[in-house]
C-alpha cells in the first residue's frame, strides 16, 4: 500500500504544479493565496464503486475554507459548495482507486463576496489533485426582479480576479472505507459520502506549491481468483 500512496502522491503533485505554472496576467499584480479545506462529497445513485467496477459518477460537495492567507489581503475564511443551491452536480467517471471529474464550485467568503471556480479533479486511491481557474460567473442562470436572465452566481471578490489559477492537494476518506470493497463483498451500494480535506491555493503569476496532506489508508481489495477451467 505504501507504494500505491507514494505513486498517487506524485500524480497530484504534478497536477498542482501544473495549476500554478502560469505566466503573470497582463495588467494585474502577481499574488498568491491559500486555504485549508474541509468538507463532504455526496455521491448520487449507487455511489462510488470499488474496483474493478468503473463507471459514471456524479456528486455534490459542501465544505469550509479556513486559515486563509494571501498576499493581497483576501478574506480569512469562507464556505464552498458544488452541486448545491442551483448548481449542476459535478460529473465524471471512475471508482475508489481512480477517478476524474469536473464541475463548477462557488465560494462565499466571510466578507459576503463570491468566487466562481471551474475545476477538474484527478484521484488515485486516497489522493485527489484539483486544478481549475476563477470564472466570471456560473453557467447556471436565474431571472432577476426585472425579468432579465442573469448568472446564478458571479465572481465579486476582488482578491480573486477572474482568470486566476486554482490548485489543490486533497485527501479522500470514505465515510465507510469498506464501501470500496463492494466488488469483493457484493454490496449493492458502495461509497455514498466521503470527507475531502487538504489545501487549496489560488494565484496569478508564479506561485509556491501548497503543503501536501498525508493521505489516509484505504483497504486494498484482494485479487479475485482466476477461473482456469476444469483440470486436465
Amino acid at each position: 500500500m505504501k507504494n500505491t500512496i507514494r505513486g498517487a502522491t506524485g500524480v497530484f503533485v504534478a497536477a498542482v504544479v501544473a495549476a500554478f505554472a502560469v505566466a503573470p496576467a497582463a495588467n494585474a499584480s502577481n499574488y498568491i493565496g491559500g486555504c485549508q479545506l474541509s468538507g463532504t462529497a455526496n455521491f448520487d445513485g449507487s455511489g462510488l464503486q470499488g474496483p474493478p467496477s468503473y463507471g459514471p459518477i456524479s456528486y455534490s460537495f459542501h465544505g469550509s475554507l479556513s486559515n486563509c492567507q494571501s498576499s493581497n489581503s483576501g478574506p480569512a475564511s469562507g464556505t464552498v459548495f458544488a452541486g448545491e443551491q442551483g448548481l449542476s452536480h459535478a460529473t465524471g467517471s471512475g471508482n475508489c482507486s481512480s477517478s476524474d471529474s469536473s464541475g463548477e464550485s462557488v465560494v462565499k467568503w466571510a466578507d459576503g463576496n463570491y468566487t466562481v471556480i471551474d475545476y477538474k479533479t484527478t484521484g488515485v486511491t486516497a489522493a485527489v489533485g484539483l486544478t481549475g481557474s476563477v470564472a466570471p460567473a456560473t453557467s447556471e442562470t436565474t431571472v432577476d426582479a426585472s425579468g432579465n436572465t442573469v448568472p446564478l452566481f458571479s465572481t465579486t471578490e476582488k482578491a480573486t480576479p477572474v482568470g486566476s489559477s486554482v490548485g489543490g492537494a486533497l485527501a479522500f476518506q470514505p465515510s465507510d472505507p469498506n464501501g470500496c470493497l463492494s466488488y469483493i463483498n457484493g454490496n449493492t451500494t458502495a461509497v455514498t459520502s466521503a470527507s475531502i480535506t487538504g489545501t487549496i491555493g489560488e494565484a496569478q503569476g508564479p506561485a509556491a506549491l501548497p503543503a501536501l496532506p498525508a493521505p489516509p489508508q484505504i483497504p486494498q481489495p484482494p485479487t479475485p481468483p482466476i477461473d482456469v477451467g476444469p483440470g486436465q
